[in-house]
């Protein structure tokens, strides 16, 4: 099954997710698609610059794991990444409330 076909809430039918870059002002990148039948935009995600360097240190954090020998360092790291990607997605959802108006 390919998980990129799904079903448009709006029209029903199913169609290939095809993921588009917005750029906006103020390092503002909008990340969605449509619908490939009626068009229904769906934004995926919003992020600004600081939520780019969040996703980029969360990356490196998970790479320092792969490296780590020691129950005690992977679980100690794997905190750390938990609580970065909890702060991570709240400032997503934030972005993407704000940028939807909500």
């Amino acid at each position: 099954m390919n998980n990129n076909i799904v079903l448009c809430d709006e029209c029903g039918k199913e169609f290939l997710i095809v993921p588009k870059v917005k750029q906006h002002g103020n390092g503002i990148e909008e990340t969605y698609f449509n619908c490939g039948h009626c068009d229904h935009k769906y934004i995926a995600y919003v992020t600004d610059a600081g939520a780019r360097k969040q996703r980029e240190t969360v990356r490196k954090m998970y790479k320092r794991l792969e490296g780590l020998t020691s129950v005690d360092q992977s679980r100690s790291q794997l905190a750390k990444i938990k609580m970065a990607k909890a702060g991570l997605g709240k400032r997503m959802d934030r972005l993407k409330a704000e940028f939807n108006g909500e």
